[in-house]
């Protein structure tokens, strides 16, 4: 004669940790998608004064008194691999993709918007940070930029 006996069940804490665990998944997936999409529509809109990035969540308004834009340029990081975003402080790094705060390899701190290393225009400021931006004509918002200056 067999004789069985049943453990007594586990209480609900299994549940909540697949739970919160499956909801924290979604959210970084969300979060994810979200950059995704989002760095495929930042604009620069260059008015009398300022500069707004839109798009994404490091999208700011500058006033261009802080950007030096004597020293501004165009570089192709390929080459000038010491303007190359190293380490990330806060900011996202997806393949083809480089948003938020850096530190360049040359050690400055930098807010990038870099998803094409050819075209990018390098914009140091008065605030001890640089802008980097990759656009399809560097020298156009560079001109655009030193023409709206106050």
């Amino acid at each position: 004669m067999e004789t069985t006996f049943r453990m007594i069940p586990a209480g609900n804490g299994m549940i909540w940790v697949v739970g919160l665990s499956g909801a924290l998944l979604v959210g970084v997936l969300a979060l994810l998608v979200w950059l995704a999409i989002s760095s495929k529509k930042v604009e620069l809109c260059v008015k009398p004064g300022e500069l707004t990035i839109r798009g994404g969540p490091y999208g700011r308004t500058i006033p261009l008194n802080e950007l030096d834009l004597e020293r501004a340029r165009a570089v192709d990081l390929t080459v000038e691999r010491d303007l190359q975003g190293k380490w990330k402080t806060n900011g996202s790094e997806l393949p083809g993709l480089q948003q938020g705060w850096f530190r360049l390899r040359d050690g400055q701190r930098a807010l990038l918007f870099v998803t094409d290393r050819k075209r990018v225009l390098h914009v140091p400021t008065t605030e001890g940070w640089v802008l980097q931006v990759s656009v399809e004509a560097p020298a156009a918002l560079l001109a655009a930029l030193r023409k709206a200056r106050l």
